[in-house]
């Protein structure tokens, strides 16, 4: 099915959010990974994450059957909420890494 301008805006929408979706994973994986964020944490926002990719793939649905207006109402909403989603977890993280202790930056002396 050929999209119109409205169609190939709602699918350009949803891919972004799933790109989104994905590089949170990721992100959400190697902060745990380093033990920045919590196993809970991580679920959470994984759990999120998951909610928002079964609407994705509703809205995929309503753009394969030419529901073009509500499919890009629905991706504009869902992909403002992965980039919220994001952003709390980004927050979330750089606090915990503010936290830590710094590394000392004094050079090593051998042997002294």
């Amino acid at each position: 099915t050929k999209l119109n301008l409205v169609g190939e805006e709602a699918q350009k929408v949803v891919n972004e959010a799933r790109a989104l979706n994905i590089t949170a994973k990721l992100t959400l994986g190697d902060d745990l990974d380093h033990g920045i964020l919590t196993q809970e944490e991580v679920q959470k926002y994984l759990d999120q994450l998951k909610d928002f990719r079964l609407k994705l793939d509703d809205i995929q649905k309503a753009i394969d059957e030419g529901n073009y207006e509500s499919a890009l109402n629905r991706a504009d909403i869902t992909k403002a909420l992965v980039k919220a989603l994001v952003k709390e977890a980004a927050a979330a993280a750089a606090k915990r890494r503010a936290a830590q202790p710094k590394a000392s930056a004094e050079p090593l002396m051998i042997g002294a």
